[in-house]
């Protein structure tokens, strides 16, 4: 199996930044934004785990983007990003390792599976700290969309 190159880890402000300069470069198509989001939502929305989704919560952002959030009592805005997609980018975005295990610490082999599928994608979750994201290519994220789908319902349960 080729494994695309290593994701950058990357610092919170410049992931989140919607400048020109930072990731337009290679804007991705609205077609494969949207096919990721519908799969996505295939397994997230058509669901018979409705208490889980009641945790979950699509927020939408500028510039076309979006993060896809889970309830956590622990988090100061009492939610934590699981991905997020941001300004036309052609990346997933997934917060450190370390972040996920101090917002739900009650979810750890859940974390644990998330990073091994980001890590299987071409990411790296464990290797980074605070608030520092590393990405997927969103076409790699869309051939895993379902086991992504799992995942993020059982960080909601």
């Amino acid at each position: 199996m080729v494994r695309p190159p290593a994701a950058p880890a990357v610092g919170r402000r410049e992931t989140l930044s919607t400048s020109s300069r930072a990731g337009f470069q290679n804007p991705i198509s609205e077609e494969a934004k949207s096919r990721f989001e519908d799969a996505l939502a295939q397994y997230l929305w058509h669901t018979p785990r409705r208490r889980s989704l009641a945790q979950i919560g699509r927020l939408l952002t500028t510039e076309g983007g979006y993060s896809l959030r889970v309830f956590t009592s622990v988090a100061r805005e009492h939610s934590l990003s699981v991905l997020n997609q941001t300004g036309g980018r052609p990346q997933v975005w997934f917060s450190s390792r370390a972040k996920f295990r101090k917002y739900l610490p009650r979810h750890l082999g859940v974390i644990e599976r998330l990073s091994a599928l980001v890590h299987l994608m071409g990411g790296d979750m464990a290797s980074i700290e605070g608030a520092r994201k590393t990405w997927v290519p969103v076409e790699t994220a869309l051939e895993h969309a379902e086991e992504l789908a799992a995942i993020i319902l059982d960080l909601a349960a």
